[in-house]
């Protein structure tokens, strides 16, 4: 019976662990110097030299019948240790005080396998690994072997050679794994990692990145991917360069994720040649992907491919989602991704430290969140970066349930649309967007539509507009809304109006937008307007402590609908010259607590005449216009309609700007009141035209 010494594969190692090239082992019978042979091959028919020279990693094949005496020496001959006899040789693990040798293996060929890549070694290798499992002792696979059925690994198993899987078979690693940082798989078939037995796979263990950038590693990707998508693990990628020319979509099993790390933004790098996702993963029941230390490169104009896509079927699905150290760009300007970090139906995603550059024809999305396929649940974003994009944020909910919870901390986006975030196909109303300590430079900065509470603090927010229509903050059927200690600068161009706040048929509207610096935008138009124009209601907001430039209105209420019905609209902020306002007064009627709140002049902007005859009507329980020496009204559009009444006053209102009867004032004309308090009225001192 033929024998291993030990089990087919000799191997030596120095005492600095380096292996004993070159070293000699000779094999006698035991007790005696007389010479044994020993053979390269299991059926005994090729004899080794003796003694047997080490090869490179230290090793030979060794196969033998019965006892031997072993000695070993280095390449000089000098003594390391002498074994006799060698009988149990699964035991064998001897030290000295200059090196060791261990022989603590199994080989395959011990059991039949050949491995010359040909030869079908599936049986030899299961019965390897079978004495692997019985002994405990690890299977060392250093040639190439094929596989041609299902085989599953259960040892400790060390590849340095190349196991090849037939198409269609699938190897089963469920024992701990070693291998370096070489191919070690090959064939068309399956390799999958049982849980616990891999921490990390790469994908040079499917293929050699023989030219980094321009070898096509998409299959050797997609191989390492598909190993862990049912037990998870870490897909690690080298400082090196990746070309991809194709996606692999994976779906990652329940309670399991996938972590995608690189080894910095500055040294991993993969470039996309297809019109297809980079990575993509569906993940089920609390599952998660993660990915970061690495740059992800266009190298195709996109119309559909995403860097990294993340599919879960929300709050109960995707535990985490986390993108961290991402740099996605492009390999010129003619290229760019569709979209550069896209979510769906995602619970908790974190999108920190990353940047997304647009393609040239600007329609690129950096940040893309949906809600198609389930809600995504309580999003943040850390300096998340965009440049030459279409969209920065591009945050669509038409979920019933909504986008839920949406915060942007220290961003910066360089796009057409800075956030844009839009709930308006959705039957819910969202719970929360922040956008805080942000910059951005947009044609449309800030838009904000049907979020249930808005805050948007300390933002630098700037627009290239040329246009001038909209505005930089526009946020629409909004609840309640914060809008505070934003910076808003013209940029060639910009907006006509600052911050807009549109009811849009919202109830009870209220909040704040306070000490805002809108003094930089190029606009002669207004800081801050209010509409609806679907009969809502303001309620409660405080106007207060915002800064103009000299030629704009600071509130305007042309379109705020039926100003009668709001409750306690707060307006104290200290202009350049006057706390204008600008409205078209039959809105007005009987508003309560409609407050203006300043020891100075204010000027009054009028474009459409009033149905009751009263140019401005204040009453109600909380009043605060008695503070004004004088208002001035300008007229800009004549009417026919007579726009003052003789007399008013008393119960009926609390306060009236009052005119000659019946008269109907000339285009650009314009009127001066003053307070009598004598008579607690309004009275016209003065008329000039413009």
């Amino acid at each position: 019976m033929a024998t291993c010494i030990p089990y087919s594969r000799f191997q030596a190692f120095d005492s600095n662990g380096e292996y004993l090239i070159g070293g000699k082992l000779y094999t006698y019978e035991p007790s005696t110097s007389t010479d044994k042979e020993t053979y390269s091959d299991a059926a005994l028919t090729t004899p080794n030299t003796n003694p047997v020279i080490l090869d490179a990693r230290g090793s030979a094949s060794v196969f033998g019948s019965g006892d031997y005496k072993l000695y070993l020496t280095d390449a000089d001959d000098a003594l390391i240790i002498t074994l006799d006899p060698v009988s149990n040789i699964n035991s064998i693990k001897f030290f000295s005080d200059t090196s060791y040798i261990t022989a603590e293996f199994i080989y395959p060929e011990c059991y039949g396998a050949v491995g010359d890549g040909t030869t079908d070694d599936t049986d030899a290798i299961e019965a390897a690994d079978a004495a692997g499992v019985s002994t405990g002792l690890p299977v060392i696979y250093t040639k190439t072997y094929a596989v041609t059925d299902d085989v599953t690994l259960s040892a400790k198993t060390r590849i340095t050679g190349v196991i090849t899987v037939a198409t269609g078979k699938t190897l089963t690693v469920n024992g701990p794994f070693e291998a370096g940082l070489y191919q070690v798989f090959d064939g068309d078939g399956a390799v999958v990692f049982g849980a616990g037995a891999v921490k990390e796979v790469y994908p040079e263990w499917w293929a050699t990145n023989t030219t980094p950038g321009t070898t096509d590693m998409t299959a050797a990707k997609a191989a390492a991917e598909n190993s862990i998508v049912s037990s998870g693990g870490i897909v690690r990628f080298l400082a090196t360069a990746y070309k991809l020319a194709g996606a692999n979509p994976v779906s990652i099993a329940a309670y399991q994720g996938i972590s995608y790390i690189g080894a910095g933004i500055d040294a991993t790098r993969i470039v996309q040649y297809s019109d297809a996702d980079v990575i993509s993963a569906t993940v089920a029941n609390n599952g998660h992907l993660t990915v970061s230390g690495m740059r992800i490169d266009a190298a195709a104009d996109m119309s559909s491919g995403a860097a990294i896509r993340c599919t879960g079927p929300g709050i109960s699905s995707v535990k985490h989602f986390t993108v961290h150290d991402v740099h996605i760009d492009r390999t010129n300007s003619a290229y760019g991704f569709i979209e550069g970090i896209a979510m769906d139906g995602v619970y908790h995603p974190s999108i920190t430290h990353t940047f997304v550059a647009g393609k040239t024809s600007g329609n690129t999305i950096a940040y893309s969140i949906t809600d198609a396929v389930a809600p995504t649940i309580d999003c943040h974003f850390l300096d998340a970066q965009c440049s030459g994009c279409e969209y920065g944020v591009k945050a669509i909910s038409t979920n019933a349930a909504g986008i839920q919870g949406l915060k942007f901390i220290d961003c910066d986006m360089l796009a057409e649309y800075g956030f844009y975030c839009d709930a308006s196909g959705s039957s819910a109303t969202p719970p929360q967007i922040v956008i805080d300590d942000c910059h951005a430079n947009a044609k449309y900065p800030v838009y904000v539509n049907k979020f249930q509470n808005v805050y948007i603090h300390n933002n630098m927010l700037y627009c290239y507009d040329t246009s001038g229509d909209g505005a930089y903050v526009d946020i629409t059927n909004s609840v309640e809304i914060s809008v505070t200690n934003n910076q808003l600068v013209s940029q060639s161009g910009g907006k006509k109006v600052g911050i807009r706040y549109n009811l849009n048929g919202a109830s009870n509207g209220r909040g704040s937008i306070t000490n805002n610096n809108c003094g930089l935008m190029n606009s002669t138009y207004a800081a801050i307007q209010l509409n609806d124009t679907s009969s809502g209601q303001f309620y409660t907001v405080n106007i207060t402590g915002n800064i103009k430039a000299s030629s704009q209105t600071m509130v305007d209420l042309t379109n705020a609908g039926a100003v009668a019905s709001h409750n306690n609209i707060w307006i104290n902020n200290p202009s350049k010259d006057t706390d204008d306002m600008y409205f078209a007064p039959e809105y007005v009627g009987a508003a309560s607590g409609f407050s203006i709140d300043k020891t100075r002049s204010s000027f009054i902007k009028c474009d459409v005449a009033a149905t009751d005859g009263n140019l401005l009507v204040i009453t109600g329980s909380v009043m605060g216009i008695g503070k004004f020496t004088e208002i001035t009204v300008e007229f800009t559009n004549a009417s026919p309609v007579p726009v003052f009444h003789a007399g008013g006053g008393g119960a009926a209102y609390s306060f009236v700007l009052k005119g000659a009867a019946n008269y109907t004032p000339a285009q650009y004309e314009v009127m001066k009141f003053v307070w009598d308090s004598a008579t607690s009225h309004w009275v016209e001192v003065s008329r000039t035209g413009h």
